[in-house]
């Protein structure tokens, strides 16, 4: 019987060199056995992997997004019929993704035949207007600040209007400044929490300083005063805004009083000119 001598250089408990001897038999079964995995994998690639294809596309899109299964699933580019394995969840995750009214995209493949999609539409946060061939049109956007419809009919007069941006087009899936984001966030986290407050939120102006850096005008919904902060806002905040108006109206300051400015620690009056 023919052996193969294999040597080690090193030591291993205390022990001196050590020759390891394997049969040529073993090392024949060794070979094979890798071969034989190799076959396999080519044989599943080219014979095994093609025959198994998608039958079945699974589609849960959320109501607000105001789409249909069918039109998901066109959207998507599954049409059925699609290698199995060669379909790539990320890839239609992208392709949904592109379209400005879905917020989230999550995709995967159940074996053996079957893709499923679950699609989240955006929230509405604010609406605004853009100017356009000398028309003012009705966009609306979410707590990101992504533009997701254009001209809608479903003009919510309960949601706040934003101000303050120009735009060289309509486009879907315009973003506002990034800088704008966090505020944005930290006002639906008031909205969430104390909905009554929010709500007497009738525009919100951004007036910009230099480069990214804004001011912000609250316009209350009750009220012609114009309230000056900067982007720093919570529900404290918002409620030290709507106390200090209480208490203007009651000393009947209102038609004196033109803005309030929250900017620093001190509320500032400004009076009105006459």
């Amino acid at each position: 019987m023919s052996t193969i001598d294999i040597y080690s250089d090193g030591y291993s408990s205390g022990t001196r060199h050590r020759k390891v001897f394997f049969s040529g038999k073993a090392v024949i079964f060794i070979l094979l056995l890798l071969l034989g995995i190799v076959g396999l994998e080519i044989f599943s690639q080219l014979v095994f992997a093609p025959a198994v294809s998608i039958k079945k596309v699974e589609v849960a899109v959320s109501p607000e997004l105001g789409m249909t299964e069918a039109e998901i699933s066109e959207l998507s580019g599954v049409k059925g019929g699609e290698s199995f394995y060669d379909v790539d969840p990320a890839e239609i995750e992208d392709r949904l993704m592109s379209f400005a009214p879905i917020s989230k995209a999550v995709v995967r493949k159940k074996f053996p035949a079957t893709i499923v999609m679950t699609v989240t539409g955006r929230q509405p946060f604010a609406h605004s207007f853009i100017m356009s061939g000398g028309i003012s049109v009705p966009v609306t956007m979410d707590k990101e600040g992504v533009i997701y419809q254009i001209g809608n009919t479903n003009f919510d007069s309960r949601l706040p209007v934003v101000s303050g941006f120009d735009f060289d087009e309509i486009q879907l899936g315009a973003r506002l400044p990034e800088t704008i984001i966090p505020y944005f966030s930290r006002l639906e986290a008031v909205r969430e929490a104390v909905p009554v407050l929010f709500n007497q939120i009738s525009e919100i102006k951004f007036d910009r300083r230099k480069d990214d850096l804004f001011d912000v005008v609250l316009y209350p919904a009750n009220s012609n005063i114009r309230i000056r902060t900067n982007l720093d806002m919570d529900e404290a905040l918002l409620r030290k805004i709507f106390t200090v108006l209480d208490v203007v109206e009651k000393n009947g300051m209102l038609g004196k009083t033109d803005e309030l400015d929250f900017r620093t620690g001190r509320v500032i009056y400004r009076v009105k000119e006459k």
